[in-house]
């Protein structure tokens, strides 16, 4: 069975480094606002102290979902930048 990861990581392919560099700056700036991070936090926090609700579990899976997609994004911008350096 294919892990979300794996599924993600061969969409965006992150060893290409083919953005071009203004998406690559604009994917790198991207981030969970304040109050999403905080929200964030609070989840892994109920999580670890093992008291999530059914409903913040799934919320907690669309936020590492999200954070894993963005992560490989991320690495796909910064190859991006390494392997196009004049543009960068």
């Amino acid at each position: 069975m294919a892990r979300l990861d794996d599924i993600l990581e061969s969409l965006i392919d992150p060893a290409a480094g083919d953005f071009s560099a203004e998406l690559a700056r604009y994917v790198l700036g991207m981030r969970f606002s304040e109050e999403r991070a905080a929200q964030y936090q609070t989840l892994v926090e109920k999580n670890q102290s093992g008291t999530l609700t059914a409903a913040e579990r799934e919320e907690l899976e669309a936020f590492v979902t999200a954070n894993t997609m963005l992560m490989i994004l991320k690495s796909k911008a910064r190859r991006s930048l390494v392997e196009r350096p004049s543009a960068a």
